[in-house]
């Protein structure tokens, strides 16, 4: 599992303090009880930086910085060495011309320290009391305030989550369900369980812990399609069994083999019910590997009926998902071709829903091996890769022997390194070989066109193609 983001803020914390008390040990201190005065100094620094934070200010005022000092002097520990560890000194414009003032170097910080502060004391509450102890009362009584505006406190709240389970042997089941709804009262978009990505960010800074992510289950919508991206897999393997049945897309742009719960995660949403929608692979759609295909984790999500969109690289499609609306497959070789083209034809007149039918094929791939696309109930588009201005006859003629009954919706280029020539050459080439374009000529090159250039090819394609032309400006294949 990755460290998260609070993880990352308490190592370098942690990292400071050793660097600290080494500083220290050089001068003869005794390490007994060194690192006991340092945290009882940082605990005032916390406090401090809660109380800056309550009044929007990174900047420290005068008292609050007289008030680090004197606790350094009471623990006998120079300040000089915990300000400089801790704090940074910058120039800042006063009344009174510039003047150096001490500040947490940056909001990030400063909302991690006020978490330090809460949970600590929460931590300090629990081992002294039996009484309720909450979130919201520690943080009233720390800005000495009689009420909340959860908002200005967000970040510091999903530290306090992340926090919890790192400095506590035991979260009690109140506490857990606390920071759940603060966190919700913080962030309006949670309030309306629209913001899944959020949710799943906070299940992440808790390292998946269970209790939380049970407790935040109840706040996501279902009745919209959820979006998986690789990044989120672990986070759903754990959220999910707490979910009523949902629809969902799964998307992934990394090498699927390097995503190491994808399988898990498939199996958990067959067995809880959930609907996957779409699945979208786009390594192994873009990068010409025949030896990794999307087969396996295809035939993991069960059942295939909910399935509407797939893009991924399949060794042979004798059998497709029965409700497919939307297919992009890439062709990579040519014994691929030979394979997989007419088993083409004779799947997808069985596919009564499908629309979009993309293929990408590398421009090196043989004209001799390949044969019309099957038509659609609308789209038909063919993208070609790695097209350079020496390759652009043998580009039309794979595009010309690729071309479905009805001619195609669209043709793109992309990645390509295309030049204004090459473009020409190409436009020329496809209305030479009667190749039909019911929308565009779309071409991603690494060569810069002007905007008159951009024009002239658009009025070309116009007219010798009867569609427009456009020059991407990053990749569109995604």
């Amino acid at each position: 599992m990755t460290i998260t983001e609070t993880e990352i803020y308490h190592e370098i914390h942690l990292l400071c303090q050793r660097k600290l008390l080494k500083r220290l040990m050089n001068k003869d201190r005794n390490e007994i009880h060194l690192m006991d005065k340092i945290q009882e100094i940082l605990r005032t620094l916390y406090i401090i930086s809660l109380d800056s934070l309550s009044r929007q200010q990174l900047i420290l005022d005068e008292a609050a910085v007289d008030r680090l000092i004197s606790t350094c002097d009471a623990y006998d520990i120079p300040y000089d060495e915990i300000l400089s560890s801790f704090l940074k000194l910058k120039p800042n414009w006063t009344w009174l011309g510039i003047k150096e003032q001490y500040s947490v170097p940056h909001q990030g910080i400063q909302d991690y320290f006020s978490a330090l502060h809460i949970v600590i004391t929460l931590k300090d509450y629990l081992k002294s009391s039996a009484l309720p102890v909450s979130i919201r009362e520690v943080l009233k009584q720390s800005v000495r305030a009689t009420s909340i505006n959860m908002a200005k406190y967000y970040n510091v709240l999903v530290h306090v989550a992340g926090l919890l389970h790192l400095l506590l042997d035991r979260v009690p089941k109140a506490i857990t369900k606390e920071i759940v709804h603060l966190i919700r009262e913080a962030n309006r978009n949670l309030s309306d369980k629209c913001n899944v990505d959020q949710w799943l960010r906070l299940i992440e800074n808790t390292k998946c812990n269970n209790d939380i992510t049970r407790e935040i289950a109840q706040f996501i919508n279902t009745d919209k399609p959820i979006c998986i991206r690789e990044n989120q897999v672990l986070c759903c393997k754990v959220l999910f069994p707490h979910l009523r049945p949902s629809e969902v897309y799964i998307d992934i742009a990394s090498e699927p083999d390097k995503v190491s719960d994808l399988l898990d995660l498939l199996k958990i949403l067959t067995n809880c019910n959930h609907q996957c929608i779409g699945l979208a692979l786009h390594h192994h759609y873009l990068h010409d590997d025949a030896t990794t295909t999307s087969d396996e984790i295809l035939q993991h999500v069960q059942p295939q009926d909910y399935l509407i969109s797939f893009r991924g690289h399949l060794s042979d499609v004798p059998k497709l998902p029965p409700n497919l609306m939307m297919l992009y497959l890439a062709v990579v070789s040519d014994d691929h071709a030979r394979r997989l083209l007419p088993q083409l034809h004779t799947v997808v007149p069985g596919l009564h829903y499908l629309d979009d039918l993309a293929v990408r094929v590398p421009a090196e791939v043989s004209p001799g091996e390949l044969q019309p696309l099957p038509v659609t109930h609308k789209f038909v588009e063919v993208i070609l890769s790695d097209v350079s201005d020496d390759g652009v006859s043998h580009a039309c003629d794979v595009i010309h022997k690729l071309q479905p009954p009805g001619g195609y919706y669209k043709i793109t280029c992309d990645p390509s390194t295309l030049t204004e020539s090459g473009i020409r050459d190409m436009i020329h080439g496809l209305a030479k070989r009667s190749v039909k374009v019911g929308s565009g000529l779309i071409v991603n090159t690494c060569v810069a066109l002007t905007q008159d250039q951009d024009k002239k090819l658009d009025s070309l394609a116009l007219e010798k193609l009867c569609c427009y032309f456009k020059k991407a400006e990053e990749q569109l294949v995604q």
